[in-house]
């Protein structure tokens, strides 16, 4: 038994010694690094310097002069690019055969007085509505329901009031008429009834 057991502690021993031997190759190969392996190129950016091209080979932009162009508007002293002269926008004359006229423009730049004279010339009777007075300034006033008998006459107001058969009101709060103003009177169908020039 004891020769037995001998070598039973032999075989043991040499059964640790070669596992021992064995983790520790295995141990070492996985912890070494390899030799063989190819180290990968480490590429470089170029610097900015050497990048860079000179400012100087960069050639300027051309910038052509712009030519002047003479952009003013012909007024009335001027002529057109075709050297024909401008028209000049003309008021209205007074109709051949007027229906009405104005008389009259009193209390001018007084709102309290300040009032228009419509005067018919007409033996007939004259429906003045829906019919339009345009000043110079570009103040339009447009006639209510009112009929002016054969030769009858209204005025028209420029502040406010009741409106009558002889008194129209405009209803404004200042003067409407100036020196130098020109007032023109159209019918519904816009025929000039009558024009009047203030002095």
């Amino acid at each position: 038994m004891s020769k037995r057991l001998f070598y039973y502690l032999v075989i043991n021993i040499i059964v640790s010694a070669v596992t021992v031997w064995a983790v520790l190759s295995i141990w070492e190969r996985a912890h070494t690094p390899d030799e063989t392996a190819t180290p990968q190129p480490i590429s470089r950016l170029p610097t900015a310097l050497a990048s860079a091209q000179p400012l100087m080979d960069t050639p300027a932009p051309q910038i052509s002069p712009t030519p002047l162009v003479n952009k003013a508007t012909p007024t009335q002293n001027q002529s057109s690019a075709d050297g024909i002269p401008q028209a000049t926008v003309a008021w209205p004359l007074p109709p051949e055969s007027p229906q009405i006229k104005i008389t009259t423009i009193v209390g001018i730049g007084d709102l309290a007085t300040e009032r228009l004279q419509i005067q018919s010339i007409s033996p007939e009777a004259i429906s003045l509505e829906n019919w339009r007075l345009e000043t110079s300034t570009g103040e339009v006033y447009t006639f209510p329901k009112i009929t002016l008998f054969e030769y009858g006459a209204v005025d028209l107001y420029s502040r406010t009031g009741i409106n009558s058969v002889v008194a129209l009101y405009w209803g404004h709060s200042a003067p409407v008429f100036h020196r130098g103003d020109r007032v023109v009177i159209y019918d519904t169908e816009g025929e000039v009834q009558a024009v009047y020039s203030i002095p």
